[in-house]
């Protein structure tokens, strides 16, 4: 019993942690955002993830954040982290329904698109561009032959040497079942099917690679992981004011993950929440107890004792 109670706090540890150093990293983000007058979203990000109930199963089992004080900001390195959770954890089981659906013969490959690095001044542009692109790409008959459905993702990096930005797209595709015996397209052919897309005198750099089992680890590093990772890097996110301000910016307003498809029917089907929705985890018919924590100076703090799932003072 002693070694479950250990296990169990060392679970609830790491995921207090994990808060911890994302939080520490928004640090930086809230300074920018004040020497940008952005003082309320500085101050939403400061007061994000202070209250934390962590629920703990009785049959054992990671530790989930039940409720929390997400504060939902663009900006936030904390929120981006719960976003690429839910992500990954609600993507989970439409991957899994496909797997079984198509007896395991289900084919996908995972693309990278780009278009040449932009000044700051070019970046809401290119922004548009590529989404535009990738519009036109997914109506081209090339692609609707091919492809069933699509996880697509945005993100921008940025290049302090040059003082640039990268904008990508990443994305997920289901393809045709006969893709690679009857359709198959080259690198060549995708390369030429964006470069039409997205409207460009340049040979655009493209990135396509086939994934051969995607459900024997779809938590591990890989395919989902890299189209749900953060949209923003946090070090480039923190870098200066004027980068801060410029993401925040160019950012607002902006879908940075959309899925069509047979992927997005399969997510209704399943009824898969969206994930502005909540940013904490699923408990689901879970029995277990839970503590609430508080963020102070001084660490994480117990203010209320273990209670029964569901029964949480945090709306």
């Amino acid at each position: 019993m002693c070694n479950d109670i250990t296990d169990e706090r060392k679970s609830q540890s790491r995921i207090l942690q994990k808060v911890y150093i994302r939080k520490k990293q928004n640090e930086r983000i809230i300074d920018n955002l004040l020497c940008l007058g952005e003082v309320e979203k500085a101050q939403k990000i400061r007061e994000c993830g202070t209250f934390l109930r962590i629920f703990q199963p009785f049959e054992g089992g990671k530790s989930l954040i039940q409720t929390a004080n997400f504060c939902r900001q663009r900006m936030c390195i904390v929120c981006a982290w719960r976003r690429s959770k839910r992500f990954i954890a609600t993507t989970a089981p439409v991957l899994e329904y496909i797997h079984r659906e198509q007896n395991g013969t289900e084919n996908y490959i995972f693309l990278t698109l780009t278009l040449q690095n932009v000044a700051q001044n070019g970046l809401k542009k290119a922004v548009n561009d590529i989404l535009s692109g990738w519009r036109n790409l997914t109506r081209q008959k090339a692609y609707k032959t091919a492809v069933w459905g699509a996880c697509r993702s945005l993100e921008i990096t940025y290049n302090a040497s040059e003082n640039t930005y990268h904008p990508h797209i990443h994305a997920l595709l289901l393809m045709n079942s006969e893709y690679f015996d009857n359709v198959y397209y080259t690198q060549k052919q995708w390369c030429d099917m964006w470069k039409k897309a997205a409207d460009v005198p340049y040979k655009p750099i493209l990135d396509v690679r086939a994934i051969k089992d995607i459900t024997k680890d779809i938590h591990a590093k890989g395919a989902v992981i890299e189209t749900f990772k953060y949209s923003m890097k946090p070090n480039d996110l923190s870098f200066s004011p004027e980068v801060t301000g410029t993401l925040m910016h160019t950012l607002a307003g902006r879908r940075l993950i959309s899925f069509t498809g047979h992927i997005a029917e399969i997510r209704k089907k399943l009824r898969i929440e969206d994930f502005e929705n909540t940013l904490c985890d699923t408990i689901g018919e879970q029995k277990g107890y839970s503590i609430l924590y508080h963020f102070t100076p001084s660490g994480w703090e117990i203010i209320d004792s273990p209670s029964r799932a569901g029964e949480s003072p945090l709306v």
